[in-house]
């Protein structure tokens, strides 16, 4: 399989996010207070067994308690019905924490904050009718996203390292980790953060929703015009969606689909199933004016039996991206996303268990400098900028902010090193005189004695040629 472009990781993150697949979002956490006592470690129990029930992320999440007058002896959690996964990680970490916390308000598991509320609840409850106090008229404590509320910046003393690379991914679903993958292979260095442990991690789902794919051809089924199902897209959705995007979906999802199956062997291939293929004698392809199409792949695993599912070919993925250098980090929970002066995300402070860390992208501070520079320069006729070939430097968004001032980049094409001598000259001397005469431990270090050897380059350091500084020589020619 060819790399993908920049158009192809396009291509991707339009059929992502029509899909429904979400990376993974940010949000401040708010905890509901507690209207009485019930999940508290009080002691005071009415000696005996007791079951309470909650709604769970797919049906009801069911808790016994076992008390004696003074504590809680055993707690058994039936979560059997959510993902086993996820859902079933968490009642098998929650029952340690409520028994060790003799209470039910303890921290939500990473990655399954419905199952663990579900939990929580009902865990509370049993708690209620063991103090003789009515379940229903408790509120235990959960957590709840709240979208609104921005969180609180997280102080730089409590930052304990600080990480960089192109490209930052936050949440390893599957949208992320297509992100990750089309990131690595169009040449960036990336780092994918993923609020879940690793061993406990997994994927969900089995459906991908697509259209006129390579895979799809193979199994029968005939191309479809986007037009025509862009247009039941709009009848159905009330011309409430936007046909732009809905359009890049529909051109681009089969070759996106094509892509994202690729790493897989051709006999996993074979497990894979086109639903209603082919269609049922009774199937009617339009009614009430609304048109259907054959265009869903499903993975086993839910649907039919099969050893290669969803999060069989994750782990072929993830596995892929790390074989050509992504660094994952697991439990990592991003807490904060940090934001240049214009509103540019250009970071994120995420919590780990040692504490917090800053990621920094640096492609969007590749542009930040940049306009840091013409904010603070007046550039009088034509500017060249010379760079090497870096991810950085060979995207979408560098070369139009580049034009936006003006600004013509000077980078070779492959084989030719000529534009890019003068960048590539400068980071050997940079290397020669500054990095390789120290052993750096932190990334703040390495800040650092760049910052103040830049300087140096710029003030001090007499060039063989004009004998002079590059500062004093650029004054003397104005």
């Amino acid at each position: 399989m060819n790399k993908i472009s920049r158009k192809g990781f396009l291509k991707l993150t339009a059929a992502a996010a029509m899909s429904g697949i979400t990376a993974g979002a940010l949000a401040a956490c708010e905890s509901s207070s507690t209207a009485a006592s019930a999940g508290s470690t009080a002691g005071g129990y009415t000696a005996g067994t007791y079951t309470a029930t909650a709604q769970g992320i797919n049906g009801d999440v069911t808790v016994t308690m076992t008390f004696d007058a003074e504590k809680i002896t055993e707690v058994v959690i039936d979560a059997s019905g959510e993902t086993e996964s996820i859902g079933g990680a968490a009642a098998e970490q929650l029952t340690t924490a409520i028994l060790d916390a003799q209470s039910s308000e303890v921290d939500a598991v990473a990655g399954a904050t419905i199952t663990s509320n579900a939990i929580k609840e009902a865990a509370g409850k049993c708690i209620a009718q063991a103090k003789g106090v009515d379940p229903e008229s408790v509120t235990v404590q959960t957590e709840t996203i709240n979208w609104r509320t921005a969180p609180e910046p997280i102080a730089e003393e409590n930052i304990t390292d600080t990480l960089e690379a192109d490209v930052v991914v936050i949440g390893l679903g599957q949208a992320g980790l297509a992100c990750a993958r089309a990131a690595i292979e169009g040449g960036a260095s990336v780092i994918v953060i993923e609020k879940m442990d690793e061993e406990n991690h997994a994927w969900t789902g089995c459906d991908f929703g697509h259209i006129n794919s390579q895979w799809l051809k193979e199994q029968g089924i005939p191309e479809v015009d986007p037009v025509e199902v862009l247009n039941d897209w709009q009848l159905r959705g009330c011309n409430m969606s936007n046909p732009t995007l809905v359009m890049k979906y529909l051109k681009n999802c089969g070759d996106t689909f094509d892509w994202f199956i690729s790493l897989a062997s051709e006999e996993n291939k074979k497990q894979l199933r086109a639903f209603h293929n082919p269609y049922p004698t009774n199937f009617k392809g339009e009614l009430a004016g609304q048109k259907f199409w054959n265009g869903t792949a499903q993975f086993p695993g839910i649907f039919f039996e099969g050893t290669y599912t969803v999060t069989e070919h994750s782990k072929v993925v993830t596995q892929y991206i790390v074989d050509k250098g992504a660094q994952i980090f697991y439990s990592n929970d991003a807490q904060y996303l940090e934001k240049d002066d214009s509103g540019r995300v250009t970071g994120v402070i995420a919590k780990t268990p040692d504490g917090y860390v800053r990621y920094n992208g640096t492609k969007g501070v590749v542009l930040d400098t940049i306009r840091l520079a013409m904010k603070k320069e007046k550039v009088a006729g034509e500017l060249h900028l010379h760079s090497d070939q870096g991810f950085q430097y060979t995207s979408h968004g560098y070369f139009k902010l580049t034009q936006s001032y003006g600004i013509t980049p000077s980078m070779s094409r492959r084989g030719n090193c000529y534009d890019n001598a003068m960048a590539e000259n400068f980071f050997g001397i940079l290397k020669t005189e500054c990095i390789y005469r120290q052993k750096l431990k932190t990334f703040q270090q390495a800040n650092d004695l760049i910052d103040e050897y830049i300087h140096f380059y710029n003030h001090e350091r007499l060039q063989t040629k004009t004998g002079l500084a590059p500062l004093s020589l650029r004054q003397a020619s104005l």
